[in-house]
């Protein structure tokens, strides 16, 4: 096939041929010697190697790599069933094209994954700053009937609650021998802080210094854009009001001083950055 012809759908049938199985089983013997239990990515596993058959090479390169975002209302929006208002359909959308969506993360790391430890996770903080780019993280929500769930024992996993409202990726909801709920909440809150994971004597202005630096410019708002928090929270009964009532939502997920939560909230509002529309006696919020 050449480079850069356009080629018809005929042609490109033609040119498919099967899979290279040589090419999957030396991808597949790779996956088995890389650091992490075997299967333990579950579907991604079976992706590369499949990819891996289709390009003849164990270890592919893909280049112009394209994600398709499509977004509508069906119509029985109109009948008021769903969280949202029809509106929250092109904010959403716009928010896609400003680079502020979960669908828009060039890296995104999982903590709490078979094996993991304190090491590990300052292992892994330390190389996402490396990359140079725009990064989160979520913590592992092993859900039924995922490999890591039906295989925990195995993988040395204990599973803390089948409360599935706390498996929001958030928050820890299983354990490791090497690493607590309460080590994996602390990596989350000091990233959350833009500090390095390690010991409290090496936490001080060095770390400030290179937090100022890093490329999240706002620790908070990073976190909620890349995990689409603001959006799935849906309407928040009004207690306090709705800008304090959206802080104490955003606390119970995200392991950050309520305080500083509600001055980012405030200051955000104030901004015109986020908005909200009154229904029912909630309180729906969206980035404006």
């Amino acid at each position: 096939m050449q480079t850069g012809r356009i080629i018809s759908l005929d042609e490109a049938l033609r040119n498919i041929g099967p899979l290279d199985e040589k090419a999957m089983a030396d991808a597949r013997a790779r996956q088995d010697i890389l650091t992490k239990p075997q299967g333990a990515l579950g579907r991604l596993e079976e992706l590369s190697v499949r990819l891996a058959g289709i390009t003849g090479n164990a270890m592919p390169a893909l280049a112009n790599k394209a994600v398709v975002t499509m977004a509508g209302d069906h119509g029985v929006a109109l009948e008021g069933v769903s969280a949202y208002p029809q509106e929250v359909t092109p904010q959403m959308v716009l928010n896609f094209l400003r680079g502020g969506a979960g669908i828009n993360v060039l890296a995104s790391f999982i903590l709490g994954l078979p094996g993991e430890t304190k090491e590990t996770m300052v292992e892994t903080m330390e190389f996402a700053r490396e990359l140079d780019t725009y990064y989160g993280f979520h913590v592992l929500a092993p859900f039924p009937g995922t490999e890591v769930r039906e295989n925990a024992d195995e993988f040395g996993l204990e599973i803390l609650t089948s409360d599935w409202g706390k498996y929001d990726a958030n928050r820890p909801v299983s354990r490791t021998e090497g690493a607590s709920p309460a080590d994996i909440t602390a990596a989350l809150h000091k990233y959350y802080r833009g500090l390095r994971v390690n010991d409290e004597s090496e936490v001080g202005e060095t770390c400030q210094a290179e937090a100022a630096k890093s490329q999240r410019r706002s620790p908070l708002a990073w976190a909620l854009l890349s995990g689409d928090v603001i959006e799935g929270l849906g309407g928040i009964q009004l207690r306090r009001g709705p800008k304090e009532d959206l802080a104490d939502k955003i606390a119970e997920l995200i392991p950050y001083p309520l305080d500083q939560i509600g001055e980012n909230v405030s200051s955000w509002v104030d901004r015109g950055l986020l908005k909200h529309d009154l229904r029912d006696g909630h309180a729906l919020w969206r980035w404006a």
